[in-house]
């Protein structure tokens, strides 16, 4: 009878694996395709993931079911994660100003305490890398996919004051003091 009850004991209900990053699911799609032999049903769905400390990633999956394809972006953003840079108040080091096709986002950095003004996709991505305090517009294009990869360029392309002193060839010091020259 022991060794039965300590069989049992062993047993563990399936349990999904953690995963480092935080995910959501910012759109689902329905999609209706009209063939000759009838119409053809899809689902399409756009996935954020990150880890609050620096890493997002966006991710599509299309399918014939709508958990297959979440599966599918899920799996597609944590191949495309990338680091971001994230001062130590939690903003931007500085302005950005980005057009990517029909999509057009401005980025400035906010008051300490003011938290994350913006909508849509960008205040999930901007959420889930670790962002705080943060203003952001788009002035183009809504669209939640050209939102997700304008955003997470955007963010990628920001420099920190020292990598900007190291590209002019001129000291932190110099920089801070807006000399431009050696």
């Amino acid at each position: 009878m022991a060794d039965v009850q300590s069989q049992n004991t062993n047993k563990r209900p399936y349990s999904k694996p953690k995963s480092e990053y935080e995910e959501k699911t910012v759109m689902t799609k329905f999609i209706n395709k009209t063939t000759k032999g009838g119409r053809r049903s899809r689902f399409s769905a756009l996935v954020i993931v990150g880890d609050k400390k620096g890493k997002v990633g966006y991710g599509i999956g299309k399918s014939k079911e709508i958990s297959v394809a979440v599966k599918k972006a899920t799996d597609a953003a944590k191949k495309n994660v990338v680091n971001i840079l994230i001062n130590k108040k939690g903003g931007l080091y500085h302005e950005i100003l980005i057009k990517r096709g029909a999509t057009k986002i401005l980025f400035k950095t906010a008051p300490i305490g003011s938290g994350i003004v913006a909508g849509g996709v960008i205040r999930t991505i901007l959420e889930l890398a670790g962002f705080k305090d943060i203003c952001c517009k788009n002035i183009g294009n809504g669209s939640p996919i050209n939102m997700a990869s304008t955003t997470i360029e955007a963010l990628s392309s920001q420099k920190t004051p020292t990598m900007i002193a190291e590209a002019r060839g001129i000291s932190l010091q110099q920089l801070i003091k807006g000399g431009h020259t050696k």
